[in-house]
């Protein structure tokens, strides 16, 4: 609104200070061209309004491209977020597997095997640890059965029987 009355005020003026220019004029020879001249500025000073309206068109269409600029680093946000946190459950399930396997080490330096370990994390650390360890009698069994293969093995290479062909037990 400021705009419009200011532009009613400019062209007020321009008309006020054309009529005196007129009227100092000497000679009415020159008064067809100064006539002429203040004729096409009254049509620039009217027409000011109609550029600017133009130009506002070039305006909407930056505000549309900025919108759609917006719009596409918007998804561009989301889709690096997605990156992010699939990259971030990748590591984390790294993270897990390695806990799990020092786990599993651990126990095992100190006598213990495990069936199963299971470790929950977050991204503060470990939250939980369930694990199920093998009894020490099916630990027994299982070095036997370690043993026994071991043998096999043995008497295959030495005496070239076939390992099918073995059966050895101990206990």
């Amino acid at each position: 609104m400021d705009g419009v009355l200011q532009w009613i005020r400019t062209v007020i003026i321009y008309l006020i200070l054309v009529s005196a220019v007129m009227h100092l004029l000497p000679d009415n020879g020159y008064k067809k061209y100064v006539q002429l001249f203040t004729g096409l500025l009254l049509i620039l000073i009217v027409a000011e309004p109609l550029a600017d309206f133009l130009e506002g068109e070039q305006t909407v269409d930056k505000i549309y491209r900025q919108a759609v600029e917006w719009q596409e680093k918007a998804e561009r946000d989301q889709v690096l977020e997605q990156i992010e946190e699939t990259e971030k459950q990748a590591v984390l399930d790294i993270y897990q597997e390695e806990i799990e396997k020092e786990i599993r080490e651990q126990l095992l330096s100190e006598g213990y095997a495990c069936r199963t370990i299971q470790v929950e994390l977050s991204e503060q650390g470990v939250e939980a640890v369930f694990g199920e360890l093998i009894p020490p009698e099916e630990r027994d069994r299982m070095k036997e059965r370690e043993e026994e293969r071991r043998m096999e093995e043995l008497i295959s290479e030495v005496y070239q029987v076939p390992l099918s062909s073995i059966q050895i037990k101990i206990g």
